[in-house]
């Protein structure tokens, strides 16, 4: 038998978590699902062929948003942020804020959404498929059939995967949902067991080749001091080359890296891709709303390409739930 909630959210990344801690702490039975193997979304980390936790996603949390600054503090006081204050090489790093450094979760990313989902209910590992309408509740629908039901509805997944979902029911907003673009990630993964921080850097910005991004994990707090490096495809590089077999990504971008670094990393290279890394352009909204089915779509799309942007974006959707409450 389907377990009836008040409230759904399809999405545990940082702005479906936010939205949903918002409604349990506002009394409300919330149920949280999500296709992958646990929270996160581009929060959570991978483990490497060498053992090693790597964050493959975001790289620093920027949180500089009007109701996500208030997190920062609590955060901090929980122990799930430190600053991280890398050293660039010969490439200037620009950074996003005039603070010196940057937050980041510890020991690793995964710990901003593993405190965001303490205690809410989450189910995992469940692919959403399909939503439809049926006396006044929203049932959703896997490949074994419904996985929950709901009064309420809120989808915090990339705007290209809600787009998808949501247009057989057409609510009224999927115009605008339209409006938002990502840019594409290739991000290559290494950990190097045999040298402890071997570059003149702890990050870089190279101002050429395929590579725009590259970070020595073992420059951040609380991490292991053996190298482990993070390297990110620029977007231009990412779509030549996005449906490329995994395997030849990792090793055309290895080998970027070991010219940039000088040589000699030893360690198995993997690739990740994510197709909806980055918001080139947001809707401008804070979230899409169809009061009328109780339903709310929120998401980093809605604002801007930021943690801080996705999690304003899921507070304001956890508002616009209530204020249909009231």
């Amino acid at each position: 038998m389907t377990v009836h909630r008040d409230i759904a959210v399809i999405g545990a990344g940082p702005s479906g978590l936010s939205a949903a801690r918002t409604l349990a702490a506002a009394g409300r039975d919330v149920v949280v699902i999500d296709k992958g193997r646990g929270p996160g979304g581009r929060l959570s980390t991978r483990r490497g062929p060498e053992g090693v936790r790597l964050d493959h996603g975001c790289q620093f949390i920027t949180l500089k948003q009007a109701q996500s600054t208030a997190l920062v503090q609590d955060l901090m006081d929980s122990g799930v942020i430190a600053r991280w204050d890398p050293q660039s090489g010969k490439d200037s790093v620009k950074k996003p804020f005039a603070e010196p450094d940057w937050p980041i979760g510890v020991p690793t990313m995964s710990a901003v959404p593993k405190w965001f989902a303490k205690g809410l209910d989450i189910q995992c590992g469940a692919r959403i498929e399909s939503i439809r309408a049926d006396g006044g509740a929203w049932q959703l629908l896997g490949s074994d059939g419904i996985v929950a039901s709901a009064t309420q509805l809120v989808v915090a997944i990339p705007s290209p995967q809600a787009i998808d979902l949501l247009a057989p029911i057409q609510p009224d907003f999927l115009d605008d949902m339209h409006k938002a673009t990502y840019d594409p990630n290739w991000t290559l993964l290494v950990s190097d067991a045999a040298h402890e921080n071997p570059a003149p850097f702890e990050v870089m910005t190279p101002d050429s080749g395929p590579l725009g991004w590259i970070a020595n994990q073992a420059s951040k707090p609380q991490r292991p001091s053996q190298s482990a490096w993070i390297a990110q495809a620029t977007s231009e590089w990412t779509r030549e080359h996005l449906e490329r077999p995994a395997e030849e990504v990792a090793t055309l971008l290895f080998q970027s890296l070991q010219e940039l670094v000088g040589g000699g990393l030893v360690g198995t290279p993997t690739a990740h891709r994510w197709r909806y890394a980055l918001v080139s352009q947001a809707v401008g909204q804070p979230c899409l709303v169809d009061s009328a089915r109780k339903l709310v779509a929120c998401g980093d799309w809605c604002l801007g390409p930021t943690v801080g942007h996705a999690i304003d974006s899921g507070l304001a959707a956890a508002e616009a739930i209530l204020k249909t409450d009231s």
